[in-house]
């Protein structure tokens, strides 16, 4: 680890972690295409996993009581299926296959919560695939939250249930990601010295984002949804195709 690299996730990683507490997501949307650069795609993904569910304990221990169960039990219950899959997606593609894989996660995902889709109250089979999806899309590209977000934002929760339950989606998600990529042989010390280097950003990024929520209108965190998935989704397409 230099010190160039060590500087680039320390900023990355305190930049998306402003952004993941003002919305409840964004973490890996704004941090791995970055990463991706700087590491590769399967340590982008790892790194972020280890880092994104750091920030969302902290989330977690401030928005426990705000958080909707069922549907966000139902969530994980889909991602802990769908992680596996990941799995074995992660560790077949090449590198090219999984960069065009992450574009296309995000960009699907951010062209159905824009066109103003929305999914009936109540049931179980929406939040159980959302969270499949996501199971999926967090071992592969380290983006967990699209799926979800686009389920609890198209069922018409508030700003702060939907913040609340992104927020317990990937704690327990990212909790059984980094297993299986500890398991797997994933994680080195290389990927853990990097992780370390994080823990302050994490916790700067924790305070900011959480001052600048109290601040913020439902409107404008709606916009500010729309503007971080569209921006993540052109700079996804952008880096799997360079």
């Amino acid at each position: 680890m230099d010190l160039q690299e060590a500087a680039a996730v320390f900023f990355l990683t305190a930049f998306a972690a402003t952004a993941q507490s003002v919305t409840g997501f964004g973490f890996g949307l704004v941090v791995i295409p970055f990463l991706v650069l700087v590491l590769g795609p399967r340590d982008a993904v790892v790194l972020s996993t280890m880092l994104g569910t750091s920030l969302s304990v902290l989330m977690l221990l401030q928005l426990r009581s705000q958080v909707p169960w069922r549907p966000a039990t139902i969530a994980i219950t889909g991602a802990i299926i769908g992680s596996p899959v990941g799995l074995v997606v992660l560790v077949s593609l090449n590198k090219d296959v999984l960069q065009v894989a992450i574009a296309i996660a995000v960009l699907v995902a951010t062209a159905l919560l824009i066109r103003g889709y929305r999914v009936p109250a109540g049931g179980d089979t929406g939040p159980l695939v959302a969270g499949f999806i996501g199971g999926v899309t967090r071992m592969t590209a380290g983006l967990p939250g699209p799926p979800v977000v686009l389920y609890f934002k198209a069922s018409g929760l508030t700003p702060e249930l939907q913040r609340a339950a992104v927020t317990a989606f990937f704690v327990v998600t990212g909790i059984a990601g980094a297993a299986l990529f500890a398991g797997q042989g994933s994680l080195d010390r290389h990927l853990a010295a990097l992780a370390l280097v994080g823990v302050p950003a994490i916790v700067v990024g924790w305070l900011t984002g959480g001052k600048l929520f109290t601040r913020i209108e439902p409107g404008l965190f709606s916009a500010i949804v729309y503007v971080m998935l569209v921006g993540s989704s052109v700079l996804a397409i952008a880096t799997a195709l360079t």
